[in-house]
């Protein structure tokens, strides 16, 4: 336990400091998060996708997890607010949606390495995916073809294209074309903690009671269906570690983005995304501990 708190200390040490910059110095991180989303998240996703030989099934496998994961959590909250007879929209986001690249990706490389943050990327996508498909038709209760437009605007799908592409065809590329895209790939993670981080300190907490609900199904559900996705699809291994790492992941920050711009229960989804990052120092390390069993 006290090598899985060493090694998560960078990592809550730079969210902290984003945490700061924006608390206290009133830092905008709009041109880093672009940065971000635009070039070095494309980046740190090809390369990665190209580090290690993808097996098709195994991809497969874990897509189908990212299904019963966002949907069985969908079901699960749909179920407990009916049973308390509680009419929500916005807050199946935080439950549905968890972060797929802020924390995942740098705990992945960290305890597992490249072939682990290959695998958590592949999480990432069709996570992504869903959240701007899915995500803005509950958000925003807008088509879904409208949701596919916002997701064709993003580098991150072309560099997953890309990636597959040339792995599955064992393409070599030249390192004086890697290697650049390898390095401007290196800032992604603290750039990616930093941002969570100044996120958080424009948040407030609102109606606490329903906020824990939501933050325990996000955790909740997210654990006992990253379980039955690890038995249903045979996941073994590394592949079973990162799946039940991300399962339990705090709800994305974007959530609370699509709530903040559609107005749907933005207070409350905002809350959650506090909340469950919060909660995630005390249960990251304890699903970290329960995680690397499976590759012991």
């Amino acid at each position: 336990m006290l090598l899985i708190i060493q090694a998560i200390l960078p990592v809550l040490v730079t969210a902290i400091i984003g945490y700061l910059l924006v608390k206290y110095k009133k830092y905008d991180f709009g041109l880093l998060n672009n940065l971000l989303i635009y070039i070095a998240i494309p980046a740190l996703v090809l390369t990665s996708l190209l580090d290690q030989p993808i097996v098709l099934n195994e991809a497969l496998r874990i897509w189908g997890a990212v299904l019963i994961i966002t949907l069985g959590s969908a079901l699960s909250a749909y179920l407990i607010f009916r049973a308390i007879k509680k009419k929500h929209s916005g807050l199946y986001l935080p439950i549905m949606f968890m972060n797929t690249i802020n924390l995942p990706l740098p705990l992945a490389l960290l305890f597992f390495g490249n072939e682990g943050l290959q695998i958590a990327v592949l999480f990432s996508v069709p996570s992504t995916i869903l959240m701007f498909t899915i995500g803005l038709y509950i958000g925003a209760k807008k088509p879904l073809k409208e949701g596919l437009k916002e997701v064709l605007k993003l580098p991150l799908l072309y560099a997953v294209i890309i990636g597959l592409i040339l792995n599955f065809a064992n393409i070599q590329v030249s390192a004086y074309i890697l290697e650049p895209i390898r390095f401007v790939s290196k800032m992604a993670i603290p750039m990616a903690l930093l941002i969570l981080g100044g996120t958080l300190a424009t948040i407030k907490l609102k109606s606490i009671s329903t906020v824990i609900l939501a933050s325990l199904i996000r955790f909740g559900a997210g654990f006992g269906l990253g379980l039955l996705a690890i038995k249903l699809l045979d996941l073994t291994g590394l592949h079973a570690a990162i799946v039940l790492l991300v399962s339990v992941m705090p709800a994305a920050v974007f959530s609370a983005v699509i709530a903040d711009k559609y107005k749907n229960e933005e207070s409350l989804v905002s809350s959650v995304v506090l909340l469950t990052t919060v909660l995630a120092i005390i249960v990251i390390p304890l699903i970290l501990s329960y995680a690397t069993s499976f590759v012991n």
